[in-house]
């Protein structure tokens, strides 16, 4: 747990720091007036300052130690949340290759055996490995406990829709033909994208993904849209933290997760309706 990212260490020591002071504060200004008292006998200043002195050193040693009490649990709390975290990216490393091999297995099983019935059967199987890949990678996102490092790199959109096509063998993504580059960051992107394909496929039953680019001097847009059935809830809400427009829609998260992407990567995403789109707004570093 580094200290300097560590806000509740230094309001802590702030703390320590303020109330000893008020205390140290109190108890010289409380021996002062004592001296300054004319009414009172030798003894009686005697025994006043040994009040005050033992009461006022009590209750700075209090102070310290709850202080320090309070910044060991911290460091504490620190290092299990680290450990948790070292524990996460372990786990979710292991279970997304065992999804991976999973689906790899579930596509050549679908390959080999013929069948209505086997297709239907293995091609959910396929899809549900998809799923879980995806929901995986989103819960990972957004708890934090498999923080994406942001590395921004010149990637070519062609490439990208590419790889995303091997996992998707029944949506059509169609884009354009002429090669595009985007600065992005290449895990980031390539979650925005399986969100906006996951999204169309389990919820607008879509079978073909139009990717269109747009340029400008400074920014890079991509629009995409599907032949799905249409959105029917609020589209300026989408991209909120859990709004569902129905009972049987999703959580809302991968939609949130592609928006907090595209502000990490200096972009920004934005939906509408009639036809239903989504625009992706991305920040051109390269001419």
């Amino acid at each position: 747990m580094p200290i300097t990212k560590n806000w509740k260490f230094y309001l802590s020591v702030l703390w320590i720091f303020l109330t000893l002071s008020l205390a140290f504060w109190w108890l010289v200004n409380g021996l002062n007036l004592l001296d300054l008292t004319t009414n009172l006998s030798g003894a009686e200043v005697e025994r006043y300052r040994f009040m005050l002195l033992s009461e006022g050193i009590t209750w700075m040693f209090l102070l310290v130690l709850g202080g320090s009490t309070l910044i060991y649990f911290i460091f504490k709390e620190g290092k299990k949340n680290q450990e948790i975290k070292s524990f996460l990216a372990s786990f979710s490393h292991d279970l997304k290759t065992s999804i991976a091999s999973l689906r790899l297995q579930a596509e050549c099983i679908k390959e080999d055996v013929k069948g209505a019935s086997s297709d239907v059967l293995i091609s959910r199987l396929v899809d549900d490995s998809m799923r879980l890949q995806v929901q995986l990678e989103n819960s990972l996102q957004f708890s934090g406990g498999d923080k994406l490092k942001l590395h921004i790199e010149s990637l070519s959109l062609k490439e990208l829709l590419k790889s995303l096509s091997y996992h998707w063998p029944d949506i059509s993504l169609i884009y354009d033909q002429d090669d595009v580059r985007l600065d992005v960051d290449k895990r980031a992107i390539e979650i925005i994208m399986r969100n906006l394909i996951y999204n169309a496929k389990m919820h607008g039953k879509a079978t073909e993904i139009n990717i269109k680019t747009v340029k400008s001097s400074d920014q890079m847009v991509l629009i995409v849209t599907n032949n799905g059935s249409a959105f029917k809830g609020d589209a300026s809400k989408l991209g909120e933290l859990y709004y569902r427009h129905n009972p049987s829609s999703g959580s809302g998260l991968g939609l949130h997760i592609v928006s907090n992407l595209m502000k990490s990567m200096e972009g920004k995403v934005s939906f509408s309706n009639d036809p239903f789109e989504v625009s992706l707004w991305f920040k051109r570093t390269h001419s």
